[in-house]
């Protein structure tokens, strides 16, 4: 994440088909399972993304992010901007 900030090309990725910029995020407290990317949970300020080699067997921390920019370049925290859980990110708009 602190790599890919200004003036580089931000980290982001794609959510229903729309690239989102990942603003702020850290690593999550709790450890969660599941198939990387899936939208997962709120984990205090942030919403914890499935991420890591050990997802798919539930033993590894998620990406929790905190802060993200939308393609019109608005700004939200992350429980604004993911108001339901489930679904995921991508690499590719899909």
């Amino acid at each position: 994440m602190r790599a890919q900030c200004a003036p580089y090309p931000s980290a982001f990725c794609f959510h229903r088909g729309q690239r989102l910029e990942i603003i702020e995020a850290d690593v999550s407290s709790e450890v969660y399972g599941g198939t990387p990317g899936r939208i997962f949970y709120r984990e205090g300020d942030g919403v914890a993304i499935v991420a890591g080699a050990e997802a798919r067997r539930g033993r590894s921390k998620a990406l929790l992010v905190k802060k993200v920019r939308t393609a019109d370049g608005t700004e939200l925290k992350a429980h604004e901007y993911f108001k339901n859980m489930g679904g995921y990110l991508t690499s590719r708009p899909q």
